[in-house]
């Protein structure tokens, strides 16, 4: 059984637990940090002391207390990423039912921010990344890139499953890797599933029954229950 990361490399979601379900999609453009020596000159009485004589204006007293120069970054709404997931009824007999903590990460990519809410289960079998968009349309278009065909050899393979969704995304399953990946949108919500199986081989040695059709339930009942849950804040 393989695993792979949330955008398309080997790896699961242990970057963001991961950034964390960075918990499948972590940042590398993360945000540039506020030069601290800046910062420290511009807040200190002399400074302020300085650029109030060549305003003309009166200097406050060193008493007053300092006066930010960064503005405060609203923090966003608080979600549960692991509630997506029990709220499925998963079956254990290809995923372990237990769930980590869920895993909250805010990123800067490309001038904008963006926030990520993650979870996976006890055994990385399955997990699910929910990522908050500018609009509609990046969320779809970064559906659509995680399931894009040059990935199809890696998570289908020529005995692979594949499906297409109409509103972005679809999902990929590989039964002689034991690895798939779905994507789908809510809105400006971009949704990362990843769901890791013994493969036929494995489960034939083991005596076990085809694991497949159950991970097609799964990413099925994912597809039908997450959007409704996403879209009453309930989660």
């Amino acid at each position: 059984m393989a695993n792979f990361n949330s955008r398309g490399m080997i790896l699961l979601i242990s970057c963001m637990t991961a950034g964390s379900l960075p918990l499948a999609g972590c940042s590398t453009d993360p945000q540039q940090p506020l030069d601290s020596n800046t910062s420290d000159a511009v807040s200190s009485p002399a400074a302020r002391s300085a650029t109030a004589s060549v305003a003309g204006t009166s200097t406050p007293s060193q008493s007053s207390p300092p006066r930010s120069s960064v503005r405060p970054t609203a923090k966003p709404a608080s979600h549960n990423a692991c509630a997506l997931l029990t709220g499925i009824g998963v079956d254990t007999t290809v995923f372990s039912g237990t769930f980590g903590a869920p895993v909250t990460n805010t990123s800067t990519i490309g001038g904008g921010e963006r926030t990520t809410y993650a979870c996976g289960n006890s055994d990385g079998t399955l997990t699910i990344e929910v990522a908050r968009l500018p609009n509609d349309d990046a969320a779809r278009k970064d559906a659509d890139y995680a399931v894009q065909e040059q990935y199809e050899d890696m998570l289908s393979g020529p005995n692979g499953v594949k499906k297409r969704y109409s509103d972005g995304g679809g999902y990929l399953i590989n039964p002689d890797t034991g690895v798939s990946r779905q994507t789908f949108t809510v809105g400006s919500w971009s949704i990362l599933v990843e769901a890791n199986f013994d493969d036929r081989a494995i489960a034939r040695a083991e005596g076990k029954s085809d694991p497949v059709p159950t991970v097609i339930r799964t990413l099925d009942r994912i597809k039908t229950t997450v959007p409704e849950s996403i879209q009453s804040g309930q989660w």
